[in-house]
């Protein structure tokens, strides 16, 4: 069937399809319980503040000065701090708060990895 003909098809007759199809892929979601889904969120958090130092030296090995979209702080150490910042939030357990404030004091202290040059260079007009 061409595009042509599909054009000719009157909405009427595609809308009824539609309202079958929609309600089918509805159900296809299933919720997660808030406390599974809290759950996960510490389990990742707590596995990336233990591999911290391991995550680090990946980042540290795979770094490129010369990248193109420029500077590329190490990966998942800010969502880290989220889960536990709202976790505190949540349960008041200090060790959450410690572990939020420990990344972010130090977040910054990435850009020393960047060479003198790279640090001194303007961004062009064009971008």
């Amino acid at each position: 069937m061409s595009t042509y003909e599909l054009k000719k098809i009157p909405a009427i007759f595609l809308i009824p399809a539609l309202l079958c199809i929609l309600p089918q892929q509805s159900r296809a979601v299933e919720t997660i319980p808030r406390e599974i889904y809290l759950e996960y969120a510490l389990a990742s958090a707590d596995w990336a503040w233990e591999h911290y130092d391991e995550l680090i030296q990946r980042w540290k090995l795979s770094f490129d000065p010369e990248n193109d979209f420029g500077y590329r702080a190490p990966g998942g150490l800010l969502e880290m701090a989220v889960i536990y910042s709202f976790l505190f939030e949540k349960d008041g357990l200090e060790e959450y708060a410690r572990r939020a404030e420990a990344i972010l004091l130090s977040y910054g202290d990435f850009r020393t990895m960047y060479p003198e040059y790279a640090r001194e260079k303007k961004q062009s007009d064009e971008g």
